[in-house]
């Protein structure tokens, strides 16, 4: 097939400007402008509501405990203290790496992130009190 009538039957790409016949391979930036999806994006696009609803869910619970973790079990001193770092990281990109991995928003596992996170300070206090016998203020 010569190149004109090529140009003819298959039109540039408007976004990446190439062209694109049935027999080339597309590339990574072709896929993401076509609109082609992660097999992970494509299992999280196959899930109904309610489903997406309880994995947003179990990941906000999944990531909140997993900042109480490093505000409680790992002791630092200083400043910046290495847990509540690595806890800060935790928190703000979290949720935004599993919108990324999901390519689908995730805003209720910001939220059940944000209660799993109050209600262990709320035991961890509760605890301090009861046991260790320290108000939590002096």
């Amino acid at each position: 097939m010569s190149e004109e009538d090529r140009s003819t039957q298959y039109p540039l790409d408007e976004y990446t400007e190439v062209q694109i016949g049935p027999d080339e391979p597309l590339e990574e930036e072709q896929k993401e402008d076509l609109g082609y999806m992660s097999a992970w994006g494509e299992r999280a696009n196959r899930i109904g509501e309610k489903g997406w609803n309880l994995i947003q869910i179990a990941f906000g619970i999944l990531l909140g405990f997993a900042v109480s973790a490093c505000l409680y079990l790992i002791k630092s001193e200083g400043f910046l203290a290495l847990n509540v770092i690595l806890a800060f990281l935790i928190a703000r990109f979290g949720p935004r790496g599993l919108e990324m991995l999901f390519e689908r928003k995730m805003p209720k596992a910001n939220v059940a992130m944000l209660i799993t996170l109050a209600v262990t300070i709320a035991v961890y206090g509760i605890y301090l009190m009861a046991f260790d016998g320290k108000p939590l203020v002096e």
